[in-house]
């Protein structure tokens, strides 16, 4: 990951070496702390599905800030969509700002099935599956 983020990310002071790096971003991991925030306005990981606007509003009262949420499309046959990816995205001052935001900093959340990233798409607002044991990274 710091080949891919870290490098780019190395122009901004508190990120400009591995070490910092990867120590800001296990503090955002549980500063973020995504499982127990949802769990609080009663989003459980795990069998059950909810409605994408309820995902969304949740995230966005908890955190005060819009998300990018990507999801993995429905099986054939299927209706519900999963959740594979949530980005926060971050000033070059790390604090939280909407992703709708024109800027490509983010940190992302990702489960844990290593989705290739062409397999994600923007999720619709249909029912949608919350894995659980979410892992972040950047």
């Amino acid at each position: 990951h710091w080949e891919k983020h870290g490098t780019c990310a190395a122009t901004v002071e508190p990120l400009n070496s591995q070490k910092k790096y990867f120590g800001k971003t296990l503090e955002l991991y549980e500063k973020l702390d995504l499982n127990s925030c949802l769990l609080k306005v009663g989003i459980k990981p795990g069998n059950t599905s909810y409605q994408m606007t309820a995902i969304k509003e949740a995230l966005t009262s908890v955190y005060g800030v819009t998300p990018k949420i990507q999801c993995l499309s429905p099986e054939e046959g299927e209706e519900v969509q999963t959740i594979g990816q949530i980005e926060f995205c971050l000033t070059k001052e790390l604090t939280l700002r909407n992703c709708t935001d024109s800027n490509d900093s983010s940190y992302s959340g990702q489960k844990d099935l290593h989705f290739r990233t062409e397999e994600l798409s923007v999720c619709n607002d249909t029912l949608t599956y919350y894995p659980a044991e979410v892992q972040f990274h950047k």
